[in-house]
C-alpha cells in the first residue's frame, strides 16, 4: 500500500476534512468566475450605407463605392476597407486596429463622408451608422438605422 493510502484508513477524519475542504474551495471557485457564452467584444468597425436608385451595380460602384472607399481609406486608424455594391446600394465597412477610439473614428470618417458627398450624384446620399450590426441581422440593422435617422431612402451602415 502507498504512503497516501496508509495515512487516509489510519486517519478518516483528517482525510474527510481534506476532501471536504477541496470540494467546498472548488465549488466556490466555480461560481466566483465569470463565464459568459458571448464575451463583449468592441470591433472597430463602421459603415456606410449608400442607396443610388436606378444605379446598375456597375454605374453604382464607379459613381459612389470608389468615391466613399477613397474618402476613407487614407484616414488614421484604418486598416482596412471591405465594399460590396449591389443594383442601388453600396455599402463599405472600414475596419480599424484594435485600440482605435471608434467615437473619434467616426467623427473623421463622417467628416470624410461629408466632403466626398459633393462629388456623388445628387440621387445618392448617405447616413452613418457606428454600431456595427453584426449583432443583428441586416434587415434588423437597416431598420433600427432608418428609426434612428428617419432616412428616406438612405441608410447608414
Amino acid at each position: 500500500m502507498s504512503s497516501l493510502t496508509k495515512l487516509a484508513l489510519k486517519r478518516p477524519v483528517s482525510a474527510l476534512l481534506i476532501v471536504l475542504a477541496l470540494f467546498v474551495f472548488g465549488i466556490s471557485s466555480v461560481f466566483g468566475f465569470k463565464m459568459e457564452l458571448t464575451p463583449d467584444l468592441e470591433m472597430p468597425m463602421l459603415f456606410v450605407m449608400t442607396i443610388f436608385q436606378g444605379g446598375d451595380p456597375e454605374t453604382t460602384e464607379e459613381l459612389v463605392t470608389k468615391i466613399i472607399e477613397d474618402s476613407g481609406k487614407t484616414l488614421s486608424g484604418v486598416d482596412s476597407v471591405t465594399s460590396q455594391t449591389t443594383e442601388n446600394m453600396s455599402l463599405v465597412m472600414f475596419s480599424y486596429e484594435y485600440g482605435t477610439d471608434t467615437d473619434e473614428a467616426y467623427s473623421d470618417l463622417r467628416s470624410a463622408i461629408d466632403t466626398a458627398s459633393l462629388q456623388l450624384p445628387e440621387d445618392a446620399g448617405s447616413c452613418h451608422h457606428r454600431d456595427g450590426y453584426e449583432r443583428a441581422g441586416y434587415d434588423d440593422a437597416v431598420s433600427h438605422i432608418n428609426r434612428r435617422y428617419g432616412c428616406a431612402g438612405v441608410c447608414g451602415g
